[in-house]
């Protein structure tokens, strides 16, 4: 296999081209709210998911149903994957321009998320039978 110069230097030229053409489609507004969104829901998403518990657990009490401990730190651990999903979800919203690479991290955030859900949903199985 011959690998010339040129070849690599066609690849790099191609590669910083697509790479202007991104640059110069991202407004540095977008970019700037994207990063700010990641960082302030992956900063607080601890807050965010004891504020979601919370909720849950008074709806439950109006409902008479106590919300157990291990259900809880279930619910917390999947609810903490889908706030920090959902912010990069935002970020690619806003960042990325519409395309494949979009698609692909769509789908990937989406991926992520329903694992989240069905992953918690799996592992409390057996407590919630019990609520029953």
């Amino acid at each position: 296999m011959d690998v010339s110069a040129t070849s690599f230097e066609t690849l790099a030229a191609s590669m910083t081209d697509g790479l202007d053409v991104w640059l110069s489609e991202v407004f540095p507004e977008r970019m700037v709210w994207a990063v700010l969104i990641c960082v302030v829901l992956v900063a607080f998403r601890r807050q965010i998911t004891t504020l979601g518990l919370k909720l849950l657990s008074s709806l439950l009490n109006r409902f008479s149903v106590v919300l157990a401990d291990e259900v809880a730190e279930q619910l917390r651990s999947a609810c903490e994957i889908l706030v920090s999903a959902f912010a990069l979800f935002a970020a690619v919203q806003l960042v990325i321009p519409d395309g494949v690479a979009k698609l692909f991290l769509e789908r990937l955030l989406a991926s992520v998320a329903i694992l989240a859900v069905f992953g918690a949903w799996y592992r409390l199985s057996g407590p919630f039978a019990s609520l029953l």
